[in-house]
């Protein structure tokens, strides 16, 4: 079981070592071995852009922080570089590919801003942004043997769609990360379970439960499930009047207090509504201050319940 779940806090160390090391090794031993000039210009600055586009679409799998950039990045550059090869091919106008390079680019901008506190993202969204960045490179270059116009626009449209969604996740992990001053948050919650586990020995049931509330409020609000993610942090702290896990801490502030009582009217509001009371004024109100809400929570989290019950 131990193994088990050193392997799996193994794997996100694995992609980042591939996206950091091996993707700009490989791509500069591939230019180094088939470019009959490989310290040309052309073919540096060509490794280069292909060693950016694939660190971004593995970082992003990640939950560091600088994933968020590297992977904006890469989008952009990839859609520049798949665009450039097919107008090139099929509408060589300068002022075109501009006009639709920028529009593209502002189009992903600001869809990204305007949903990154409110859309909730599918699973598997980094694997398609992965799949998605092969095919469109290939449709670009004329590398395939079926590359319709269609083909490709479709594919670019696709591409786009998953790089806003990955985006707000990357973004959300930043956000996340910088609120509970760590690198990454799976090893935080790593850290977490194996330092309460060796302090609280006889009370091994509500460290496990508390890590997966914990674990489990992280990853619904780096996927855009704020209300669950609230819900499983508000279990933790102020559940029972804060005495879920008097086992292993009691906040001093868990009852009767202005704070206890704001999160406490906002898990009400969020416990009952379904339905038709969805729609009402309220309920919109809560869920739309729900992104800076929930980290709060998951600050108290971390350092009034967790660092506290160490201490």
């Amino acid at each position: 079981m131990k193994t088990l779940k050193m392997f799996k806090r193994g794997i996100p160390r694995i992609y980042l070592f591939i996206a950091l090391v091996g993707v700009p090794l490989y791509v500069t031993l591939l230019f180094f071995v088939t470019s009959p000039s490989p310290f040309n210009q052309w073919s540096i600055v060509l490794a280069t852009v292909t060693a950016i586009m694939l660190a971004g679409q593995y970082v992003v799998i990640s939950n560091h922080s600088f994933a968020y950039a590297l992977y904006y990045v890469s989008c952009v550059v990839t859609i520049t570089v798949a665009s450039f090869f097919w107008f090139n091919r099929n509408a060589p106008y300068l002022d075109l590919y501009v006009l639709t390079l920028t529009s593209l680019v502002l189009v992903i901008t600001v869809l990204h801003i305007k949903s990154r506190k409110t859309l909730r993202v599918f699973p598997m969204f980094q694997v398609f942004s992965l799949f998605l960045f092969g095919l469109l490179v290939l449709l670009g270059a004329g590398l395939t043997s079926y590359s319709a116009s269609l083909m490709f626009a479709l594919t670019l449209l696709l591409f786009i769609f998953v790089a806003i969604q990955n985006l707000n996740m990357a973004y959300r992990n930043k956000v996340l990360n910088k609120a509970l001053n760590v690198g990454n948050t799976e090893d935080l919650v790593g850290r977490c379970r194996d330092r309460l586990l060796d302090k609280f020995k006889n009370a091994k049931s509500d460290v496990e439960l508390i890590i997966h509330y914990f674990g489990s409020s992280l990853d619904r609000f780096v996927e855009g499930d704020f209300s669950a993610s609230f819900l499983d942090a508000y279990k933790i702290v102020f559940d029972e009047e804060g005495k879920a896990f008097k086992n292993v801490y009691v906040l001093p502030d868990a009852k009767g207090s202005t704070r206890a009582s704001s999160y406490s009217k906002t898990r009400a509001i969020l416990t009952h509504a379904k339905g038709r009371d969805a729609n009402l004024p309220e309920i919109k109100r809560t869920k739309k201050k729900l992104f800076d809400e929930t980290i709060n929570l998951l600050k108290i989290v971390n350092f009034e319940f967790i660092e506290a019950s160490l201490q």
